[in-house]
Parts: C-alpha cells; structure tokens; sequence
C-alpha cells in the first residue's frame, strides 16, 4: 500500500518538471522572439530621419501659398486725417524728436540683435553637441531655452525694423530733420513739490507726479509734452539763468493758454476751430475730442 502512494507521489512530481519545463521553454522561445523585434527595432529606428519626416510632412501638406498685402492707410471714421504726414511746424518738432530718439535707439538695437543672435547660435551648438553625444545636458532644456532666446531675438528684431522705418519714413518725406538740432538732455523725475510744464502751462500732478526734467537747462514738462518740446535747448546754464530762463517759458506757456482756452469754449457756429492736419495732433490724446470734432463738423 505504501509502495503504491510514493509511486503516485513520484509520478505527480515528474508531471509538474514536465509541465515547468514546457512553461519555461514557452517563455524562453518568447523572451527570444522579444529580443528579435528589439534588434529589429533597434536596427530600424535610425532609418527615422527627422528631415525627411519633415520632407514628408511638408510633400503630403503643400499647398499655394501668397505673402500678404502690405498694410495701406485706411481713413477713419472718427478722426479727420488722410494718408499724408503732417509738416507744419508743430508736426516737424514730434517729427524731429521722434526721429532724433530712434536714430539714438538704432545702435543699441542692432548691438543687441548680434548678441541675442549669438546666444541663439550657442544654444543650437550645444543642442548639436547632445545629439552627438558629446555633451550630456538635458536636450529638452536646451531647447527651451533655445526657443526664449529666440522670442528675444524676434522682439528686439522688431523694435529695430519699428526704428528703421520710422527713421527712413521721416526723412523720406521731411529730410533729416536732426542735423543742427540741440536736443534736450531729458531723464524721468518725479516732482514732489507743484511743478508746471513749460509747454502747456499746466500742472505736473497725479499719484505719482512724473514727467521729464532736462539736466542741462532744467526745462520741465510732462510725459505726453516730451515730444512736443522744440530743439533749442540752450546748453547747460546757470543756476541764476535757469531761474530765468524758467520765468521766461512759464510767461510764454501761460499766455498761449487763454487764446485756446476761448476758441475750445466758445458757443457760437462762427467759432468753431478749423479743421486741420494741427487739429489732429490735439486730438490724438483722447477719444472723446474726436467724437467733439465730428460733432462741430455735424452742426456746422
């Protein structure tokens, strides 16, 4: 009797190595067949050349492309202008201030613009330098970074094109109104006692009182009366001229109040101001004297 149980128990056994030894082999013959698409795979993968998916991509999606128009001038419903540039005398001072500050802005730009292009040059050799394995940064990281320096480039590049055709524009159309201009020295200050703009006249005030003072003759103004100021500044000057000199534009800006002051408040359809190419100039800073404009025009 016991004869018998070991001989069942000995049989049980050499049936469960038969059935291990099968189970082993089915996943020895798997794991090979595994390691056979791996190599495959492996072999396969650099055939992926990232140009020529992109060839693909770009064959498979052409399409007719056409550069877009150029901007033209599109006249206003609100203000009264026209595609010409303004050249009386007012529009020739923001003109010559305007072209004065971005021929001082084009050096710097284009310093800027081979610098910035430089750092996007290193990023992409040391993107390079990762993908022949000789340098073990982080490729995602470098391409991030990559992509800033490149968003800087295209905003200084932008500023630059602004100068550039701000600068060929003006003195296509007006010559070059800086030469023998003598520019004000202008810096942001901050008043903190009454200060009046010599242009307008005017109160400096507000929360935080700032506006534009030149260190060489000490003309004051506010920051939307910057580029309206004249070329005439008289050089560094003393403390006792300033004082002068301050009495003298204070006089001239005040006097020049009263007679806009009644032309803007009189009643009568005789008195409405003209409409010009100066009116345009005054109306730029708010939206409501444009409305005001349209309405004379309307009534009269």
């Amino acid at each position: 009797m016991s004869k018998s149980l070991q001989d069942l128990s000995e049989t049980r056994v050499s049936k469960l190595n038969s059935i291990w030894s099968l189970a082993a082999q089915i996943e020895t013959q798997t794991l090979n067949h595994s390691a056979d698409l791996l190599k495959h795979l492996s072999s396969e993968i650099p055939r992926n050349n990232p140009v020529l998916d992109s060839m693909m991509f770009v064959r498979h999606n052409a399409m007719n492309w056409r550069d877009p128009p150029d901007f033209v001038f599109e006249p206003s419903p609100v203000w009264l202008d026209d595609d010409a540039m303004a050249v009386d005398e007012a529009s020739k001072t923001f003109l010559r201030n305007t072209l004065t500050r971005s021929k001082a802005l084009l050096t710097g730009l284009r310093r800027d613009t081979e610098q910035k292009r430089k750092e996007v040059e290193g990023a992409k050799r040391v993107r390079q330098n990762i993908r022949e394995g000789k340098d073990k940064r982080d490729e995602v990281e470098v391409v991030r970074a990559q992509f800033a320096l490149q968003e800087s480039l295209h905003d200084v590049l932008r500023r630059l094109l602004t100068a550039e055709t701000e600068v060929s524009t003006i003195t296509n159309t007006v010559g070059d109104l800086s030469l023998g201009a003598r520019n004000h020295a202008f810096k942001t200050q901050t008043f903190k006692i009454p200060t009046n703009c010599d242009l307008c006249g005017e109160r400096i005030w507000g929360l935080s009182a700032k506006g534009c003072d030149c260190k060489d003759c000490g003309f004051t103004c506010h920051g939307k009366c910057e580029m309206k100021v004249p070329a005439d500044c008289p050089g560094e000057i003393s403390k006792d001229d300033r004082k002068k000199v301050k009495q003298e534009r204070q006089a001239a800006a005040q006097a020049a109040v009263p007679s806009g002051a009644n032309g803007a408040q009189a009643g009568g359809a005789g008195d409405v101001p003209k409409l010009g190419r100066s009116d345009t100039m005054g109306s730029m800073n708010t939206l409501s004297s444009g409305y005001s404009a349209s309405a004379h025009r309307s009534v009269s």
